[in-house]
């Protein structure tokens, strides 16, 4: 008769336990919602609408003043409103014979009042070319990849 309740009761908790992981609810943490607001503050430090026209090329003309070739990257940045300032910082290649540059465009917003038009500025970089070819470049806004070049020539 002991041998009967065991398996009585094992029944019994088999059946509550199955009943109770179908129940189960996931009730939304505090965190979580520090991580969206977080997310909602990453897309604000770049509030552009769109970025394109995106080129890069190496400048290797010769000439008196040259401090040797240089790597020029342009593109448009276009905002809401206006008052914004753009600057394009260079960051990592990699070790290859052709690298890949990363650079890095940071977005300064108005301090004050800004007219509410859309507004259309140049990102520039030009500086010296730490290659004499470039495989490509990746421009990243606040860790998010917003253009790729691949074809990076040379110009005289």
């Amino acid at each position: 008769m002991l041998k009967v309740s065991s398996r009585n009761t094992t029944l019994v908790s088999a059946l509550a336990i199955s009943f109770c992981i179908g129940c189960s609810t996931v009730i939304p943490s505090e965190p979580e919602e520090a991580e969206t607001e977080i997310v909602a503050e990453e897309r604000e430090a770049c509030p552009m609408i769109k970025t394109e026209n995106w080129a890069a090329w190496i400048n290797a003309m010769p000439g008196p003043g040259s401090s040797g070739e240089k790597l020029i990257v342009t593109g448009d940045v276009t905002f809401s409103s206006g008052g914004h300032e753009v600057e394009l910082i260079p960051g990592a290649a990699d070790r290859s014979m052709r690298p890949m540059q990363q650079f890095t465009l940071s977005v300064k917003q108005p301090d004050g009042p800004a007219t509410q038009a859309i507004t259309t500025l140049q990102a520039r970089y030009e500086g010296v070319a730490i290659a004499p070819q470039y495989r490509g470049i990746t421009i990243f806004c606040d860790g998010e990849v917003i253009a790729e070049i691949d074809t990076v020539e040379k110009v005289y």
